[in-house]
């Protein structure tokens, strides 16, 4: 008889809208300072967007308003340095 897997969740990256496992996608969230920062466990409060840690998702994020629908606010967002620096962003991930 097979085994049965556990229910893997399932996120969709705000750039390229490919959908992956929620583990293999970075989590955003939004601080009520306006600043993105990455969730690097995942629990932090309110509302998270997710991106692939590629290059072009990283750098596509402050791109058409991606950020503005994904946190369903309108307005202008910081991204904190650890974002806005992409070596960083993927060797510290």
């Amino acid at each position: 008889m097979a085994e049965k897997k556990g229910h893997l969740p399932v996120r969709t990256c705000i750039c390229c809208r490919s959908k992956k496992e929620k583990k293999s996608l970075i989590r955003l969230v939004l601080s009520n300072e306006q600043v993105v920062t990455r969730d690097d466990h995942g629990n932090g409060k309110g509302r998270g967007a997710y991106v692939c840690p590629e290059k072009a998702c990283i750098e596509g994020l402050l791109d058409a308003g991606r950020l503005n629908r994904a946190f369903k606010m309108k307005g202008r967002f910081s991204v904190h340095q650890d974002l806005s620096q992409y070596q960083g962003f993927i060797l510290d991930g």
